[in-house]
């Protein structure tokens, strides 16, 4: 059978954090999973791993500036952005 449909998931995705408040939280990409688990709709799906994310890529759907912005406050330690 040729899959049409897949699902980028990893684990790893657990340690993402957003800080309180934010409406991106780890949870939800394993709750996400689990629940697809649980309702048996993976069975014809691909499995992906994530890759790493290119500056062209992150760059299809955030400002030149942001990232700009984002990479300095990174390299100088900032715990949130």
């Amino acid at each position: 059978m040729v899959t049409t449909s897949g699902v980028v998931y990893d684990k790893y995705f657990e340690n993402h954090t957003t800080g309180i408040g934010h409406p991106e939280q780890s949870i939800r990409a394993t709750r996400v999973y689990q629940s697809l688990l649980q309702a048996d709709l993976l069975k014809d799906v691909s499995i992906l791993l994530p890759t790493a994310c290119t500056e062209s890529t992150l760059s299809l759907v955030h400002d030149l500036l942001y990232l700009s912005l984002t990479k300095k406050d990174i390299s100088s330690g900032k715990l949130s952005l």
